[in-house]
């Protein structure tokens, strides 16, 4: 489902949900002032890879962030409503803990996605932007990453932090798998 092609992923900036551990899900939370000085630095990072098209998630703090890479770049930006971050339904805002894991692992929230939709939902967000004009770079959200990850069997990967520039590289084989490096 995901085209063999070198793409680039950033997560969104910090909010200040992010700071209090808060689930954000779908709430639309700006960037807080750290998170513009991360965005802003993250471009030093991009700005010699060539990138043609910024796909980016339409939930303001992906937007925010792909913005201000782009004030660098001035290439094309294209939002990808399937790379919103998770539906938590009844649990957007709760302080993460036990009950986040257990989502991960296939339970349930009241008005939520369950996790497998989520991830059925993302890679449909990342195939839409991986046939566009790349070098790519995908400005998204936590749970776009660990979708990502899943799909590409990488399970050891580390988290990923606010403003990590991630590099993907397809399998150089038939049966190789995908390489992933995080640059900042």
């Amino acid at each position: 489902m995901i085209p063999k092609t070198l793409f680039y992923f950033i997560r969104h900036g910090q909010t200040s949900w992010n700071a209090e551990h808060r689930a954000m899900g779908l709430m639309d939370i700006p960037l807080s002032p750290l998170g513009e000085m991360q965005s802003k630095k993250a471009l030093q990072y991009v700005k010699d890879l060539n990138i043609e098209t910024i796909c980016h998630s339409p939930l303001k703090r992906a937007k925010q962030t792909a913005e201000i890479i782009n004030e660098g770049l001035q290439c094309n930006m294209v939002p990808i409503e399937e790379l919103k971050e998770f539906n938590l339904g009844a649990f957007t805002g709760k302080i993460i803990g036990k009950w986040f894991n257990q989502w991960l692992n296939g339970s349930l929230i009241p008005e939520g996605e369950s996790f497998e939709e989520f991830v059925q939902r993302a890679l449909m967000g990342v195939y839409k932007s991986l046939v566009q004009k790349g070098p790519i770079l995908i400005v998204a959200h936590g749970g776009i990453y660990w979708a990502i990850q899943r799909a590409m069997q990488l399970h050891d990967l580390p988290d990923v932090a606010n403003c990590v520039l991630t590099s993907f590289s397809p399998p150089k084989s038939l049966k190789g798998k995908w390489s992933c490096s995080q640059i900042i």
